[in-house]
């Protein structure tokens, strides 16, 4: 998975945990810059520009903008 920062193509629901049947934490429009953390089965981790933590799911249109580098371990 590649880590870094995209631009939502299209809206997504952001959820509480990264589960069918989650709490939705509210709604990203299209357009928002998310930082992607990690992934986890269907769905994405990513903070939020209002600094939130939360989960959209791995099939969210959206374009790269930077890419963050992996650590030389």
């Amino acid at each position: 998975m590649l880590r870094g920062f995209f631009r939502l193509t299209e809206g997504a629901t952001l959820y509480t945990t990264p589960e069918i049947g989650s709490s939705p934490m509210g709604k990203l429009p299209a357009g928002a810059l998310v930082d992607v953390l990690g992934a986890r089965e269907d769905f994405l981790r990513v903070l939020t520009p209002q600094d939130t933590f939360g989960y959209i799911a791995r099939s969210t249109p959206m374009k790269l903008e930077e890419a963050i580098p992996k650590r030389s371990q």
